[in-house]
């Protein structure tokens, strides 16, 4: 079944085209030819939801993506009207950034020779916390947080660097500050 990519559509289910999807792995040398069509396509379509919820809502932020839905009627979380990025630029309201399109190929590659990964199950309560085996005892981080399950994906978070509003409630790189004399 063909993805459908119209920005700003109804009954759009993904970000990103095959064929950008199979040029963007083309030009990094990810090697797709083991797979169908179709399963890049389902690929690209978890890939899609898993970056949408990357910049969505945090336990600690309220949202993750700068502005807001460019339409009510919009499927996607992209594109977006009144957006900026890092910079303060603003992002085009009618196109999908390609930071966007790109980090939904990474994700969907990654998928692809992971899978499983971008969608499993994970039950908080069945997280082993803490184990001990003779002398040893080693204490895992506390997992309280549905995010502490979610995958992690440098190379997605690189991309989305310059989209995302950064989580300035815990420890920040975010100086802008320092060394400041008035």
């Amino acid at each position: 079944m063909a993805l459908t990519v119209t920005p700003g559509g109804a009954s759009d289910d993904a970000l990103v085209e095959l064929a950008d999807f199979q040029s963007y792995c083309d030009a990094r040398g990810y090697d797709y030819s083991a797979y169908t069509d179709d399963q890049q396509e389902q690929a690209i379509r978890r890939a899609t939801v898993w970056v949408e919820g990357v910049g969505g809502p945090t336990q600690d932020l309220p949202k993750r993506w700068p502005g807001k839905r460019a339409s009510a009627t919009q499927r996607r979380q992209w594109p977006r009207s009144g957006a900026k990025d890092v910079d303060g630029l603003a992002v085009p309201d009618d196109a999908i950034p390609a930071a966007i399109q790109d980090a939904v190929c990474e994700a969907a590659f990654y998928d692809l020779e992971n899978p499983d990964v971008l969608h499993s199950q994970i039950t908080p309560t069945d997280v082993v916390k803490q184990e001990k085996v003779d002398v040893i005892s080693v204490t895992y981080a506390d997992g309280s947080k549905p995010a502490d399950y979610r995958p992690m994906l440098t190379a997605v978070n690189d991309l989305l660097a310059s989209l995302l509003i950064p989580d300035l409630t815990g420890p920040s790189l975010y100086m802008q500050s320092v060394g400041k004399t008035a």
